[in-house]
């Protein structure tokens, strides 16, 4: 689909979504109020590893209005453990909403407290006392592999929750032919999505047909669903799932939120009232989810003119105390296994292990980011060991244009691209030689500029088997999603899909694709907001993550107008008595092109539903279509070398940064930010660039901001704003904005995801500040470049 083919779609229609959250009309999970509700509170520990001696609700329980506490060993009752992906033995692994027996990470809850109002559950939460037997920690990776390491999980045995190898292509040979073997201990940091929006949950049970309603922000509620019905031992069937109209962002966040969730459910089973809980920030920054913290021992075969011949990784990745999603993240980084870069030798000892932090879970770029900030750090480091520029390290291992699609090591498919020709054009808007100029004439002056790439990968719309490369007996493989489009009795066109909206604003971007179709205004289609298992169309994998909802819903929609489309000009032939080729649809009519004559679809929907017998013979009644999108992905499954597609389409992020580090104080200052994107066919350019926009300020705040730091106890240093300190408007550069398009080869609709951004300015950001260092002899290592992180760099050099 061209740009010249489309009436509707790259148009920069206004946002619907926009109005309400403007005007303070929005309603989100806190603005759902029910009669008879009853609130929940944790009880939370202040402890990274301890053994839970006695806990003491008596002082709870007599402040007027408290209804309840309950404990997990209560909770065992009437909870079976929560699902989990590994086999044994970390499939032994045990995990309920409440601590049982101890304590595995700081902020972990342990009591919950349930209240006739918010205040008073929070209030009596912390009346409950807690007996505590500390226990040694284990924070560090690398310590957690150590063989007289504390035991974070007795049942597994050992730290260790999974462990893998990839050895693609011909890596010893690549390595034999080496004119350098460049070697690198990298580290990346752990931080966390911080929604505008914490969790939230509403849940309702009904003892006259033994069901639940739950109201709910999470991102993927129909897939969470088995995990939410495992622990409860009740069937899909007794749960009606809904998303409010509105949710504060995700960001990956709000995904393994079923903890919350279950709880509600099973206190409002118990209560006959129902429970809601509101996530605090604190308990949001300390256990709502964190991205993984990864270490890469990295070994690479280079030419002397920099061209990467193969790669050796040895990486140990940190998932905190418990899998609530892991360890899928141990295999999803291999959709990006070569970056950006045309290297086909690769080798990758993976290991994954517990920790005394706080869960992981998918935060924007999830598990990719890593790796992504893994290879543009490399190709920093070649061309610093090489003396060679940078920016043509990265031109001389791109992917080329002619090689798409692509077939990566690891048999990813590449859907489309042009890395070289973005390359050139972010190079061309930073102005790259004008900036290296001025470095020399700024450093003469004492001032420390640097510059630096960031060139990434981000694959969207996931193929879930490659959760079977962990676990082949696990039941789940590919993905799908579902959409409807009806026409109804008044002439209407209304169209529903099955993923949820956290910000993303697929009201307005699913009207558009529906308005394609019908060459019609997209103000006039009709998307209800919100999701209700019980009216809404959805599939097993429906929700908003892994960059899926343009791709699979998207496709999914178009595919169903296309057929509805069908139908009418079927219905408009048999009332107009004119041949199906001479018709076109536009406007909410059927036209014929030859006499002029034409219906409505108010006309065509009066017969469809209601004047059946009008219809054309055998033809069924009513004007709906429903479709459920399942794609192909050439490679679905793991082969014997875990070798698989598993993702849809790679839309790329390119970005270039200039910094300024004070000499004094080390604080960084961004002074230019360009981002080339490709984001294939673009739906709304508003909608685009707001993604993009907010995945460029998340890779900022990572780099410069947002850091969650632990002590050697376990103990979470930075519990709040006043520590935890995201990047805000008067910190935020200006960035300029630019896209480089190609159409995606695997995407019915030549769309890509672009909602996560493979966290591009960590790596450009990081790269600049130690080309910016450089006369002081620092080198980074890591991801997080505070002037807090640099400056402590500074002085353990000097000290030493």
């Amino acid at each position: 689909m061209t740009e010249q083919e489309t009436k509707w779609l790259g148009k920069p229609i206004k946002l619907r979504e926009d109005l309400l959250p403007i005007t303070g009309k929005a309603r989100y999970i806190d603005d759902l109020e029910l009669p008879n509700t009853v609130y929940m509170a944790y009880t939370t520990s202040a402890y990274a590893h301890a053994k839970i001696k006695k806990i003491d609700p008596s002082k709870a329980l007599a402040k007027p209005g408290v209804l309840c506490v309950i404990t997990g060993e209560e909770l065992k009752k009437h909870l079976e453990p929560f699902m989990q992906i590994a086999e044994p033995p970390a499939g032994n692994l045990k995990d309920y909403p409440l601590a049982v027996d101890k304590v595995r990470y700081f902020g972990e809850p342990v009591a919950a407290v349930v209240a006739e109002d918010r205040y008073t559950a929070e209030d009596a939460a912390e009346l409950v006392e807690v007996e505590y037997e500390p226990l040694p920690a284990v924070v560090d990776p690398e310590d957690a592999l150590k063989e007289n390491a504390p035991l974070v999980h007795e049942e597994i045995g050992s730290n260790v929750v999974w462990k893998g190898i990839w050895d693609l292509g011909e890596v010893d040979a690549a390595f034999e032919q080496a004119d350098e073997v460049i070697r690198e201990r990298i580290v990346f940091h752990r931080y966390a999505p911080i929604p505008l929006e914490p969790n939230g949950v509403l849940a309702v049970y009904d003892e006259t047909t033994d069901s639940f309603i739950i109201h709910s922000v999470n991102q993927m509620p129909m897939f969470s669903l088995p995990l939410i019905c495992g622990a409860l031992k009740t069937p899909p069937s007794k749960f009606r799932m809904l998303n409010p109209p509105y949710v504060g962002g995700a960001f990956g966040g709000k995904i393994i939120n079923y903890t919350h969730i279950t709880l509600a459910a099973l206190l409002s089973k118990l209560l006959k009232r129902p429970v809601k809980y509101i996530e605090t920030r604190s308990e949001n920054i300390a256990s709502g989810t964190h991205n993984n913290e990864r270490i890469f021992y990295v070994e690479l075969a280079v030419k002397r003119d920099g061209k990467v011949l193969g790669a050796k990784m040895r990486i140990i990745d940190n998932c905190g105390a418990y899998t609530r999603y892991e360890p899928a993240g141990a295999v999803i980084w291999s959709q990006v296994t070569p970056g950006i870069y045309a290297v086909k030798n690769i080798r990758v000892e993976f290991t994954q292990v517990v920790t005394n932090k706080g869960p992981t879970g998918p935060v924007r770029g999830y598990s990719r980011v890593q790796h992504n900030f893994m290879w543009e750090r490399v190709m920093d480091i070649v061309a610093k060991r090489l003396a060679l520029d940078p920016a043509e390290v990265r031109l001389k291992n791109f992917i080329p244009p002619e090689e798409m699609p692509y077939r990566g090591p690891s048999h990813t498919i590449y859907d489309g691209g042009d890395y070289p020709g973005a390359f050139r054009k972010l190079l061309d808007a930073l102005e790259y030689q004008k900036w290296r100029k001025l470095q020399e004439e700024y450093r003469k002056q004492g001032r420390l500029i640097g510059i630096g790439f960031s060139a990434v990968i981000d694959s969207g719309a996931n193929n879930f088997a490659q959760v079977k490369i962990i676990n082949p007996n696990f039941p789940v493989s590919g993905n799908s999603e579902a959409a409807m489009v009806m026409i109804d009795q008044g002439g209407t066109v209304v169209a529903k899909v099955g993923t949820t909206d956290q910000g993303q604003s697929h009201e307005t971007t699913m009207a558009q694709l529906v308005a394609e179709v019908f060459n019609m205004d997209p103000s006039r289609v009709v998307v209800p907001r919100g999701f209700d298992s019980a009216s809404n169309v959805w599939a097993a994998h429906s929700g908003a993550y892994a960059s899926r909802s343009a791709v699979l819903a998207g496709t999914a929609l178009f595919l169903a107008a296309q057929k509805l489309k069908e139908k009418v000009l079927a219905i408009a032939s048999h009332l107009l008595n004119e041949n199906v080729e001479a018709l076109k649809v536009e406007n909410e009519r059927v036209v014929s092109t030859k006499t002029g004559r034409s219906v409505s679809f108010s006309q065509i929907a009066l017969v469809a539903w209601s004047d059946v017998v009008s219809l054309p013979e055998g033809m069924e009644p009513g004007l709906v279509s429903y479709y459920v999108y399942k794609p192909d992905w050439k490679f679905n499954k793991p082969d014997s070398k875990n070798r698989l597609n598993n993702t849809l389409t790679y839309s790329y992020t390119i970005h270039g940064s200039v910094v300024e580090v004070d000499p004094e104080t080390f604080l960084v200052k961004i002074l230019k930010h360009v981002v080339v994107s490709d984001p294939g066919v673009i739906i709304n350019p508003l909608v685009v660039e707001g993604q993009e926009i907010g995945a460029t300020m998340h890779g900022i705040s990572a780099a410069l901001y947002e850091s969650l730091q632990y002590d050697e106890k376990g103990v979470l240093l930075t519990p709040n704003f006043w520590f935890y300190t995201p990047v805000g408007a008067k910190e935020m550069p200006d960035v300029e904005l630019l896209h480089h398009i190609t159409k995606s080869t695997s995407s019915l609709i030549g769309v890509r995801g672009i909602g996560e951004g493979g966290g591009g300015p960590i790596g450009s950001i990081t790269n600049a500040v130690e080309d910016a260092l450089e006369p002081l002899g620092i080198r980074i290592n890591f991801s997080h470049v505070s002037g807090n992180k640099l400056f402590e760099l500074w002085k353990g050099l000097h000290k030493r």
